[in-house]
């Protein structure tokens, strides 16, 4: 019987090869021991170590890659907070809407106004006017001899003078009925109906019935 080599190349005392059976059994044996024994002595003992293995590699970049997005996650949405803080100190700051005209005294009776504009004026004084002017009768409306109400949409008015209505929200076609309404209006309800809408934009689409119900409103009050 043959002796399969040890680590070191010599042959070991405990491990014997199989030669019982066909001689190319026996041949085949010999054959792998030797190319076991030739890997063994061929290694370097500094040689470094395999590398790892493309699933390893793969496993690494995918982990990095992660670590990375959540990096960038955290810092924008700590870029948002910062934002809406921002944002927030600058809503608090605009929501204090101006009540007064900022005028500058040039001697005895003599006034100049500036550094404002003549639409931003407007507002000021509409502003100042209703909150000056008392609400008598402010919710009262004109009667038809046999006292059946005489604005179609008085219900809807009557909300948005009370402000529990708003404009934006109003179907079109009771907008285009009560535009009618408004002519039978008083000055105070006009004015008070024109304050509670100062900051609305009525959207710039011809044939809007918002726009047609301020344009209506601005001329009745104005004129």
């Amino acid at each position: 019987a043959g002796r399969i080599p040890n680590e070191d190349g010599q042959p070991d005392s405990n491990k014997r090869a199989i030669t019982t059976g066909p001689p190319e059994a026996a041949g085949t044996v010999r054959r792998l021991s030797a190319a076991y024994s030739a890997s063994l002595l061929s290694r370097s003992p500094n040689e470094a170590p395999p590398t790892p293995s493309s699933s390893s590699r793969k496993g690494k970049s995918m982990f990095e890659e992660r670590r990375r997005q959540k990096e960038e996650e955290e810092k924008a949405e700590q870029a948002s907070s910062e934002l809406e803080r921002e944002q927030g100190r600058s809503v608090s700051s605009a929501a204090k809407p101006l009540t007064a005209l900022p005028c500058q005294r040039e001697g005895q009776g003599k006034w100049r106004v500036h550094k404002i504009l003549e639409d931003q004026a407007i507002i000021i004084g509409l502003r100042r006017l209703d909150g000056h002017w008392g609400t008598e009768a402010l919710y009262s409306f004109p009667r038809r001899p046999s006292g059946s109400p005489l604005l179609l949409r008085e219900q809807l008015l009557n909300a948005l003078l009370q402000g529990t209505r708003d404009l934006k929200a109003v179907p079109a076609s009771d907008l285009s009925a009560a535009q009618g309404d408004l002519r039978h209006l008083s000055l105070r309800q006009l004015l008070k109906l024109r304050a509670l809408h100062l900051d609305f934009v009525p959207p710039q689409i011809p044939g809007d019935a918002s726009a047609g119900f301020m344009e209506k409103m601005n001329c009745l009050l104005f004129e």
